[in-house]
């Protein structure tokens, strides 16, 4: 079971649903493996996972986001539906039983992991990444997007990641695991999002 969650803003949509990754631990050369969240064709999203067998299962939406304005996005799966969040409301459902197949690819925000195919960036700012090792409830999402993490989010025990994007220079993993990580290529600024 998993959650990925982040805010977004986009200054351009590549062409294709794919081409824009916002959080990734994929590895597509060694059989499907991983998850990732990812936005494009003129403002649609995508949440896959892999189970280590060819061919992905993904949810996705028609185009529904702008440029130059804040999104929040968040993509569950429970162990036998795949749901897709945009602000909140669910835009999406695929039903899906099976495990996500692990991977060693190294967790990305921004780009996709797998690079050989190519990084797939995301043009643009993304804020306050969030992953879970459970399907955050719909009731959740809604009442802690906007707001801070702490502790007393209903689902604290079971974050895995957090990575706020306060400050420059280390991307600082907020969650009790420590996951920091390096900005390679990225411009900090001030968010505007909510």
């Amino acid at each position: 079971t998993i959650t990925l969650e982040a805010w977004i803003k986009a200054d351009s949509w590549a062409t294709n649903i794919w081409e824009n990754v916002i959080i990734s631990k994929d590895g597509w050369a060694t059989g499907d493996q991983g998850y990732t969240i990812r936005a494009g064709a003129t403002g649609s999203l995508s949440f896959n996972i892999g189970d280590g067998v060819p061919g992905w299962h993904e949810i996705a939406t028609g185009p529904l986001m702008q440029i130059g304005k804040w999104y929040h996005v968040a993509g569950t799966y429970d162990g036998t539906i795949m749901r897709l969040y945009l602000n909140g409301n669910q835009v999406a459902s695929m039903n899906y039983t099976g495990a996500i197949s692990a991977t060693t690819y190294n967790l990305n925000i921004g780009r996709m992991s797998y690079t050989a195919g190519g990084t797939r960036y995301f043009d643009g700012e993304i804020d306050e990444v969030r992953i879970w090792n459970v399907a955050v409830p719909q009731t959740s999402l809604r009442t802690y997007m906007c707001k801070k993490l702490t502790t007393s989010h209903p689902e604290y025990a079971n974050l895995v990641g957090h990575w706020n994007m306060d400050t420059s220079g280390p991307v600082t993993d907020q969650s009790p695991l420590a996951n920091h990580g390096t900005a390679v290529g990225a411009t900090h600024t001030n968010s505007g999002a909510p």
